[in-house]
């Protein structure tokens, strides 16, 4: 087995409901417009990432998508779950397979509840969803200073409504703990919702739907970002 390391990328928190299989879900797939051979591992037991990934690999298979899709790999069986968060020679071999297979990039989306010490140095960039609501950036708060000293974070406001003041208020609070340029916000669109929904990304959506090039846009943003902090990692 190849000993090559892939750079690895996870979205994670301590909570639910935050916007977690939203940014890896189009992440991913924005990643893969840019020709990166894209492993998305679904490590969270409700599944939900693997599903919308599934269907749109079914579209896609149908002639239903616009663009080719990623390359996806699931393991989202509560046995490899537990294996993967509590052995590292387990996760060594899962990255061995990926990088025989050919994938150069992998995202990883957690469950609620997995503590920071799981991701150890096992990852690049932590990206870390909240919304614009106290309990959400509490939690990240937690989960952020819950990870090992030199972890690679990036804090992603997630659902934002620019003409809300009250969200405007959460932007400020995180840009003035973590800086300006280090706070990624992803708009509230639902054009996010609608491609859930029929389980296709902004990227391989072929009706119009109002908002797209904004959400397409926020993704494009937080790709440069994540390319930009894997830097030197190939």
């Amino acid at each position: 087995m190849t000993k090559k390391r892939i750079p690895t990328v996870a979205v994670w928190s301590y909570k639910g409901g935050v916007g977690k299989t939203t940014t890896a879900f189009h992440l991913t797939d924005c990643l893969a417009t840019r020709d990166f051979n894209v492993a998305l591992l679904d490590l969270d037991p409700q599944g939900s990432t693997t599903n919308l990934s599934q269907a749109n690999d079914a579209a896609l298979a149908r002639g239903e998508t616009t663009d080719k899709g990623f390359l996806f790999d699931v393991y989202a069986d509560s046995k490899d779950l537990n294996a993967l968060h509590a052995k590292p020679k387990e996760w060594a071999t899962l990255m061995g397979h990926l990088a025989d297979a050919g994938h150069d990039l992998v995202v990883v989306e957690y469950g609620p509840g997995i503590p920071g010490s799981v991701l150890g140095d096992r990852h690049d960039v932590v990206l870390v969803p909240f919304q614009p609501v106290r309990t959400d950036y509490i939690a990240a708060l937690r989960g952020i200073g819950s990870l090992p000293k030199g972890t690679n974070v990036i804090p992603v406001l997630t659902r934002f409504k620019r003409t809300s003041p009250a969200h405007n208020e959460f932007r400020e609070m995180a840009q003035a703990e973590f800086g300006v340029d280090n706070v990624l916000i992803i708009p509230e669109a639902s054009v996010f919702q609608t491609c859930n929904n029929l389980g296709r990304s902004v990227y391989t959506i072929k009706e119009k739907v109002y908002g797209l090039n904004q959400a397409k846009a926020s993704m494009d943003f937080l790709a440069d970002h994540v390319i930009a902090n894997l830097a030197g990692k190939w």
